[in-house]
């Protein structure tokens, strides 16, 4: 590990990288606004079993957000964490470099206090805060210059990246040449998360040997973590929304060396949230990674009252359709997942 990237680690993840994280989904209440008390509820049934929190991710509806929802979820997701010794990583999701490098400073300077003179290290003042989540910019694929300016433009920034590939959104995968260039030259480059399913930069060295790779695809869990000899260091994962004691047990079964117990409960999760996203892909509103836990939350937060309960809020304004809702309840109960009793009762 580079000395610079290592003294950077040292201070923002002093406890280690947390093998569990989770990009918590945005509860919205009926007028738009962020369901702060459902909010709260929801983070407390999650923050026992992860180590850490993606605020404001794809599945937090982070490309969507207006800005006054974006800070009030980042605000109060910090709270939670604090309470709960959480490591954060804070989603920046703009379609464009030099929108992302200014919302950037500005957040990191909102959050410490500091008007001039950012650099890696000053979000250090805010605990928990151990960087933040940004994705090249959208549709600059054909011009591979282009694309090493914004990415640039973004290390530039100087704070504690994750770099987050996401081809649903950006509709191109960066490079393994490309990522290991990006470690080499920039020591604030300390995450690398691949949502694409396709693991191709993981699979296809070299790759920046201390950067934190972080898997945010979902299925077939037991096999991707480094304890189990894959090459992840964590799993980030939309499920742990509503699978998060769950998803915890594979990592402690594979630390203690259950192998077995991890791939069966990995196994029976993989085949649930294939049929959960099924049942989401038709859907025009919103992401499938959003979409899926938030039906799924629905029965999470009602158990078996939640058919008769008002559905959730989607972005926009929009509404969970009843079919969806009907649907997720029946997968729910095929794979021995609808709970008894809701945890808002």
């Amino acid at each position: 590990m580079s000395v610079a990237r290592r003294d950077l680690v040292a201070r923002i993840l002093p406890e280690g990288l947390p093998a569990l994280w989770c990009p918590p989904i945005t509860h919205y209440d009926r007028h738009g606004g962020i369901d702060r008390a459902r909010t709260e509820t929801h983070l407390n049934r999650i923050a026992p079993h992860v180590g850490g929190l993606l605020l404001a991710g794809s599945t937090g509806d982070g490309w969507d957000l207006p800005h006054a929802l974006h800070r009030e979820i980042i605000t109060q997701g910090l709270a939670a964490a604090r309470s709960h010794s959480l490591s954060v990583l804070v989603g920046v999701l703009r379609p464009n470099a030099r929108e992302a490098s200014r919302e950037i400073i500005r957040l990191a300077r909102e959050l410490t206090g500091a008007a001039e003179g950012l650099s890696a290290t000053s979000l250090l003042s805010v605990r928990g805060v151990c960087g933040f989540t940004v994705c090249p910019s959208v549709g600059v694929e054909r011009d591979p210059e282009a694309l090493s300016d914004c990415l640039r433009a973004l290390f530039r920034t100087g704070v504690p990246l994750a770099l987050y590939q996401l081809p649903q959104v950006t509709g191109y995968e960066l490079t393994p040449p490309h990522v290991a260039s990006l470690g080499l030259e920039f020591s604030n480059f300390v995450f690398f998360i691949d949502s694409s399913g396709r693991d191709s930069v993981v699979a296809r060295p070299p790759l920046p040997e201390d950067v934190f790779l972080l898997r945010g695809a979902e299925g077939n869990y037991s096999r991707w973590l480094s304890i189990a000899g894959g090459p992840y260091h964590g799993l980030i994962l939309s499920s742990a929304n509503c699978f998060a004691r769950e998803l915890a047990s594979i990592v402690e079964n594979l630390k203690k060396g259950r192998i077995e117990e991890a791939r069966g409960m990995s196994a029976r999760i993989t085949l649930l949230m294939n049929d959960l996203f099924e049942a989401v892909a038709g859907m025009t509103v919103g992401n499938p990674f959003a979409n899926a836990n938030k039906a799924t939350d629905h029965f999470m937060a009602f158990g078996p009252k939640a058919e008769s309960t008002d559905p959730p809020s989607l972005t926009g304004g929009a509404v969970m359709p009843q079919e969806i809702i009907r649907l997720t309840g029946d997968i729910l109960e095929r794979h021995g997942f609808l709970p008894q009793r809701g945890y808002l009762e």
